[in-house]
């Protein structure tokens, strides 16, 4: 899972003033992992409650009072700066506290926007589950954001899943993306995510299931790897011992004239036929790197036209070594 365009598409444009404050070797290991933290969130201008950094924090066994205690102690307190409820990591961005409340009512005109959308998804054939990701996930919208939806599909259908959408956002939505993007469509036999580090951790931490809850509960606990990063954020929950699904009309409909053999043959046509068109349209990417923004395989489907994960990473050790700190110290 790669980074969402709207989430990322405005990193990396400030750094971080720390030229006459003192590092943070000398602080306790709850804040130097506290300032990790907020080191990751500002890259996204991204200003955290004290509830929040507890979700996201790689430490256990801490309380959101022991976070409270260890913001308003030295040394952490000469950077933290705390405005209405929201932190952040340097005294120059209160800017940002006052971006997110804005982002936020944004946030909630928008979720409307998702509800209304996945009604209209969720009755197309071989939709299993729906889940918003990417900056709504978080609770904010900016001017340009989308809305990102992460589906999963029946086995055996997700090429023709994401061929059903694109005919859809071309007839309907005249090509438009902001209210409806697809940029990773998976097969309910195949939940656990496969790239495992900070960034794709918080992605799934963050998910927000819109339809089928039982579903999310299966993919949740298919990708308990998270807590090996962010030990705070999900709860194990006991699996469902079935996925309550009643197929829509429109699946009953395609059962009546094609098999599922059929289906399948379809699919995997689909499938390659989604594979030679981004070799032809991203002919100079590398293979790699087009093998990696454009997943085409059987059970998943991406769909990142901007590679920001390398951007990120960099943009998130270059705000780690400018307060003496590791990803891993």
């Amino acid at each position: 899972m790669k980074p969402v365009r709207n989430w990322a598409s405005h990193f990396i444009k400030a750094t971080l003033d720390t030229s006459n404050a003192p590092l943070l070797h000398n602080a306790s290991t709850l804040q130097r992992d506290i300032a990790r933290t907020l080191l990751y969130f500002d890259i996204f201008r991204h200003p955290l409650r004290h509830a929040e950094i507890h979700k996201f924090l790689s430490s256990n066994s801490v309380t959101v009072e022991d976070i409270q205690n260890a913001c308003s102690s030295e040394p952490l307190n000469r950077h933290v700066v705390e405005i209405n409820g929201l932190v952040c990591l340097d005294k120059r961005k209160t800017g940002y506290i006052d971006e997110r409340g804005k982002k936020e009512q944004r946030a909630r005109r928008m979720w409307r926007i998702a509800v209304f959308m996945s009604c209209i998804i969720r009755r197309f054939p071989f939709i299993r589950g729906i889940f918003v990701s990417g900056e709504l996930s978080k609770g904010v919208a900016s001017e340009k954001s989308d809305i990102d939806f992460f589906v999963i599909t029946a086995q055996n259908r997700v090429w023709i899943t994401r061929t059903f959408f694109t005919l859809f956002k071309r007839l309907f939505l005249f090509n438009r993306k902001k209210l409806f993007c697809y940029n990773h469509i998976t097969s309910e036999q195949y939940l656990e995510i496969t790239d495992r580090n900070i960034y794709t951790a918080m992605e799934v931490a963050t998910l927000r299931p819109i339809y089928n809850m039982p579903l999310y509960i299966q993919f949740m606990n298919a990708n308990s790897w998270i807590k090996d990063y962010l030990p705070n954020s999900y709860t194990l929950q006991p699996t469902p011992e079935g996925v309550e699904h009643k197929s829509p009309i429109s699946e009953r409909v395609i059962s009546c004239f094609l098999s599922s053999e059929n289906l399948d043959v379809i699919d995997l046509w689909l499938l390659s036929q989604w594979r030679n068109l981004w070799c032809h349209r991203y002919r100079s990417l590398s293979s790699e790197k087009r093998e990696r923004l454009f997943r085409c395989e059987s059970h998943v489907s991406t769909a990142y036209v901007n590679d920001f994960f390398p951007k990120i990473t960099q943009a998130y050790e270059q705000r780690l070594d400018q307060f003496g700190l590791t990803a891993a110290g």
